[in-house]
C-alpha cells in the first residue's frame, strides 16, 4: 500500500483511538481547522522524497474530502541520530498539533519519547508490536496507530531456498545493523535452524 493510498486509512484510525472525534462534522466542531504535523527524518538537506510524500499525502486527503478541515504542517528534521530527532519531536509537542504523522521508524520513535497524548500515525518497514510502539496491531492500546510493512519471511526465504538447492547445510544472511537490532530476524532464524536443520550465519552490511 503506498502513502497515498494509506492516507484515508490512517485518518479513518486517528477518528478511532480520538475519543473527542474532531474530523467528525458535528455543529461543534463545524469549520474548524486542525493542526496536522509530517514529521520526516532526512538523509541530508538535499534528501527531497519527505517533502514528495508530503505532497502526495495532501492530495490524498483531497480525494478524501477532509484536506479543507486539516492543516498540514512539514517538519524535516535534517540531522542524523537520536538526540536531534528527539529534541524535534519534542518541539512539535510544544506546539500543541492535533495529531502527528510519522513517517519513518526514527520519526515514530521520536514521537513515543515525546509525548503519549497527542495522537500519532505511523507507516513503518519493522514490527511495531516487537518495537513497542502498540501492544497489537488491531487492538494498539495507546494513542498511535498506523500501517506496517512488516512481513516474517527470513524463514519462508531459507525454506524456498533449500527447495531449490537441497544440498545446503549453511546460509548466510545480509542484513543491516538496524535489521538485526529492531526486528524478529534473529528469532525468525533461530526457528528456521530447528525447523529445517540448516546453520545460518548474520554478516552486518
Amino acid at each position: 500500500m503506498t502513502l497515498r493510498a494509506s492516507a484515508v486509512v490512517l485518518l479513518l484510525s486517528l477518528c478511532s483511538i480520538c475519543s473527542d472525534g474532531q474530523l467528525s462534522s458535528g455543529p461543534d466542531r463545524k469549520g474548524q481547522i486542525l493542526n496536522v504535523v509530517y514529521f520526516y527524518c532526512s538523509n541530508g538537506v538535499n534528501d527531497t522524497k519527505g517533502r514528495s510524500d508530503f505532497i502526495k499525502f495532501s492530495d490524498a486527503l483531497v480525494r478524501a474530502n477532509i484536506r479543507n478541515r486539516v492543516n498540514l504542517i512539514y517538519v524535516q528534521e535534517n540531522e542524523e541520530g537520536d538526540a536531534a530527532v528527539d529534541l524535534a519531536a519534542r518541539k512539535i509537542v510544544d506546539s500543541r498539533p492535533y495529531a502527528v504523522i510519522a513517517s519513518s521508524q526514527d520519526a515514530l520513535e521520536g514521537m513515543r519519547h515525546a509525548t503519549s497524548t497527542i495522537p500519532v500515525l505511523f507507516v513503518s518497514h519493522v514490527d511495531p508490536v516487537t518495537m513497542g510502539d502498540v501492544v497489537s496491531l488491531s487492538r494498539p492500546g495507546v494513542r498511535r496507530t498506523g500501517i506496517t510493512f512488516y512481513t516474517p519471511i527470513a524463514a519462508k526465504e531459507i525454506e524456498i531456498l533449500l527447495e531449490a538447492f537441497p544440498s545446503i547445510k549453511r546460509v548466510g544472511v545480509l542484513r543491516d545493523q538496524f535489521t538485526i537490532l529492531h526486528t524478529g530476524l534473529l528469532s525468525e532464524l533461530n526457528e528456521a535452524r530447528k525447523t529445517l536443520g540448516i546453520d545460518t550465519r548474520v554478516f552486518l552490511a
